[in-house]
């Protein structure tokens, strides 16, 4: 999912070398996207714009603020973290930025324990004053959930919908498997077997 974030935000036609960079990080790095927030609420799309914010400083950015969901967020090794740029004349005006998610500062709070789904570890993430360097930014701009939302939901969600047709692929093929191979006690054809077949 993080990388069709990455694309439907508009990396790949903005910076073909630092979209390029991210694809081979992905080849042997475990990848997130934190974008949640507190007080955010999909049917209101002015909630959607952080509220945490990095101040720039020289040669990068200071991070501040809370995310939460950060599913895979503590099991990654890169995650990519929207902030607002504070004091933007802007509202919307905002930087994506690849964190490495062991580095000194990075803050987990282990607040997820929500039942049927304790293995996403989708716990809340702090940042109070992480400086990262300029090189570690992905995109900046305005605006980038008018995008994603917009013009990119074919992409975005398309990871999700491929996740579950897998799992319901395999669950048809183990079915299958299962009433071929399974022979009732006194019968001798499996339970697939029908006469008209």
């Amino acid at each position: 999912m993080s990388m069709s974030l990455m694309k439907g935000a508009g990396l790949e036609s903005v910076n073909k070398d630092k979209f390029a960079y991210l694809c081979d990080l992905t080849v042997n790095n475990l990848m997130s996207a934190v974008a949640s927030e507190p007080g955010g609420n999909s049917l209101i799309y002015a909630t959607l714009n952080p509220t945490s914010y990095v101040e720039v400083v020289e040669g990068g950015y200071k991070l501040y603020g809370r995310k939460q969901f950060g599913t895979n967020f503590e099991a990654s090794r890169y995650s990519m973290v929207m902030f607002h740029i504070k004091d933007s004349p802007d509202a919307t005006e905002s930087v994506f930025l690849l964190i490495d998610t062991k580095m000194p500062g990075v803050n987990v709070e282990d607040t997820w324990d929500t039942l049927g789904l304790r293995a996403t570890r989708s716990n809340s993430v702090f940042f109070d004053g992480l400086f990262i360097p300029e090189e570690q930014t992905l995109l900046r701009g305005s605006d980038f959930f008018q995008s994603l939302l917009q013009t990119s939901s074919a992409e975005f969600y398309h990871t999700f919908s491929s996740v579950y047709l897998g799992i319901l692929t395999a669950m048809l093929d183990w079915a299958q498997q299962y009433l071929l191979s399974r022979v009732p006690r006194g019968y001798t054809q499996p339970m697939a077997y029908h006469p008209s077949s």
